[in-house]
């Protein structure tokens, strides 16, 4: 009550009050406007971090499904050469096993002959 009185008896009080009141209005909301976008920048930032981490570990699980993919690529391409390492050994054992035979069958005839020989002699 008091002050509405002295703001009634002098216009220049009543002038530096109106301004008084609307610096520190101004200030308070300059001061919550500030509060309002540093919350602001900092949920932006925070967002912007996790969505890079997040870009991070997606690109990190992506490089260990690729280098799986990969590993087991290679298994399957050793695996199907050592089949065939295996196969062509295989087939040279059997070739082998079959000129032993032809050898073996050679000599048989060649002593027989040797044998038919000694008796004509």
């Amino acid at each position: 009550g008091t002050l509405d009185e002295i703001l009634e008896k002098k216009e220049g009080i009543s002038v530096a009050y109106e301004m008084l009141t609307s610096i520190s209005a101004d200030e308070n909301e300059r001061a919550r406007f500030h509060s309002r976008r540093m919350w602001q920048l900092d949920r932006e930032h925070e967002m912007a971090v996790r969505r890079e981490r997040d870009e991070k570990d997606r690109l990190r699980e992506e490089k260990l499904r690729l280098r799986e993919e990969k590993l087991e690529q290679a298994e399957t391409q050793f695996e199907q050469k050592m089949t065939q390492f295996e196969q062509s050994l295989a087939d040279k054992d059997k070739s082998l096993a079959d000129k032993d035979k032809s050898l073996a069958d050679a000599q048989a005839i060649i002593a027989e002959l040797r044998a038919k020989l000694g008796e004509r002699i």
